[in-house]
């Protein structure tokens, strides 16, 4: 319960996300005060929490800002393009979080949570067009395939041209998500 923790936690709904057009990792700096995300050399991204980060850029550089997508830590959040596609919340949380996530820690840590897959059929299409030739296409399917087996599809094209003519600005990436749970009895369930 974020009202009962003991520390700086910002939870932001999927819906929030969408409305404020949070497409990319950069996008999270509008989220909340005290966190910064900046690319790096090539395609690495940069995270600060309250001024604290690590000095290199590279894959090769321990992180200082955690980032986990659905509870599993990514080593080296170099190309995190595609995440930002059907998630229930996104969580940052602000200080050190070694005792929760780990040495990389040390400045706080992001967790990205998807929608869990649901035991009824739904789907959606979304697509949003903009300046800079700006379309993003985003879609999603959930399928039960029994009372407590369900299997949910998300997938996304991005497209935006960047503020320099040489393409360095350049939006552009596909992703897809593919979720299975499986709840065979009340107190046990499978999420992969």
């Amino acid at each position: 319960n974020v009202q009962r923790t003991a520390l700086s936690v910002t939870a932001v709904t999927g819906e929030t996300m969408v409305s404020r057009g949070v497409s990319q990792t950069e996008d999270l700096s509008r989220l909340t005060a005290g966190l910064q995300v900046q690319p790096s050399g090539g395609p690495y991204t940069t995270f600060a929490v309250r001024g604290v980060s690590q000095l290199g850029g590279n894959a090769f550089a321990d992180p200082a800002v955690a980032v986990n997508l659905g509870g599993v830590y990514l080593a080296t959040p170099t190309v995190i393009h595609g995440l930002y596609l059907d998630l229930d919340r996104v969580e940052i949380l602000k200080g050190p979080q070694g005792t929760l996530y780990g040495r990389n820690a040390t400045a706080g840590a992001i967790n990205v949570i998807p929608v869990r897959p649901k035991f009824e059929f739904e789907g959606s299409l979304a697509a949003d067009v903009g300046n800079y030739d700006r379309f993003n296409a985003t879609g999603v399917l959930n399928i039960p395939i029994s009372d407590n087996v369900a299997v949910r599809i998300a997938g996304q094209r991005v497209r935006r041209d960047g503020f320099m003519s040489d393409g360095t600005g350049d939006d552009k990436g596909e992703a897809v998500r593919a979720s299975f749970l499986a709840e065979p009895t009340d107190n046990f369930s499978v999420l992969i």
